[in-house]
């Protein structure tokens, strides 16, 4: 019911995923390209763990940004049914259910131009 709610939620990302929202279970895709589980409440306490080691939840701000560079958190997964398989392959299976969504920085003239194949007139901006 929980996840069913949460995936209503994040899909199109209108909202934003936190280190709150996690549960055990889910996978994580880091911008590095590399995948992992999400373990809380372990002896270790709460960690995301892969098939090389594991990283501390306290790593990672309410954002799911890392201070560990390559780490951030870009894509979780709903993967409860798939998680022996990753255990397997290292590989996540399952829905998307939350991807970061970049904010993309472009020059004026990169600008004029978008405005320009959209509204098929010329654009100057002002500075």
């Amino acid at each position: 019911m929980f996840l069913t709610h949460l995936i209503g939620k994040c899909k199109g990302n209108k909202m934003q995923f936190t280190k709150k929202d996690l549960k055990t279970g889910m996978g994580v895709e880091f911008r590095n390209g590399s995948n992992a589980v999400v373990m809380l409440d372990t002896t270790r306490g709460d960690t995301i763990v892969n098939v090389t080691g594991q990283l501390p939840l306290s790593y990672f701000k309410d954002d799911l940004n890392s201070s560990l560079s390559g780490f951030d958190v870009v894509k979780v997964y709903n993967m409860y049914s798939h998680i022996f398989s990753f255990l397997k392959t290292g590989r996540i299976c399952g829905e998307v259910i939350w991807e970061r969504k970049e904010t993309k920085e472009i020059t004026p003239e990169e600008a004029c131009k978008i405005i320009k194949e959209k509204c098929g007139e010329d654009v100057v901006i002002k500075l």
